[in-house]
């Protein structure tokens, strides 16, 4: 009000609302601009976040924001580089059908350096090896049955509460 009257008195033939909206619009060029919040996303995020910097694929562009994450917690974090190493070795050695490969890839997981996770993973591999081995060595996959298996439960879902058995078999029977 005091600035209205000093104004008026000096000429402006304004209203009070204008001053106030002037001030307010000076007011806030004036105001330090709040810095973004960081970001700060969930150990599953950072674990999809960096197998997908390890792609080379044009599908697979990280963001600005990804990057600077990334670029951020490399440095702060040494053994990073090594632990990628060893998962995408397990990738590798899946693929080649080596059970040779896998037993050196679960020995290397006992180095200090490696994350408590990877070995408690290699750990679990270790107590059924007799089974893991097959499974690496041997041609077949459950993969039809389990897609089948996922076929079924979701038509059961789809049809939860509506429908007797002989409505399901039909169902079942039909997609085929």
């Amino acid at each position: 009000m005091k600035l209205h009257r000093q104004l008026q008195e000096s000429g402006f033939g304004g209203s009070v609302h204008m001053v106030r909206r002037q001030l307010a619009a000076w007011r806030q060029q004036k105001q330090p601009t709040q810095p973004a919040a960081p970001w700060s996303p969930s150990a599953r995020a950072v674990a999809w976040l960096l197998l997908k910097e390890q792609k080379t694929d044009a599908t697979t562009k990280l963001t600005a924001k990804e990057q600077a994450f990334l670029d951020a917690l490399h440095p702060k974090w040494p053994q990073l580089a090594e632990n990628l190493w060893m998962v995408q070795e397990f990738s590798r050695v899946l693929s080649q059908d080596d059970p040779i490969q896998l037993q050196a890839w679960v020995d290397l997981t006992q180095e200090p350096a490696i994350l408590r996770p990877i070995q408690q993973f290699a750990k679990n591999l270790r107590r059924d090896w007799d089974a893991v081995l097959q499974a690496v060595s041997q041609p077949w996959s459950n993969g039809q049955v389990e897609g089948q298996v996922n076929r079924l439960k979701m038509i059961k879902r789809q049809m939860y509460g509506r429908a007797k058995f002989d409505l399901l078999r039909a169902r079942v029977l039909q997609m085929n």
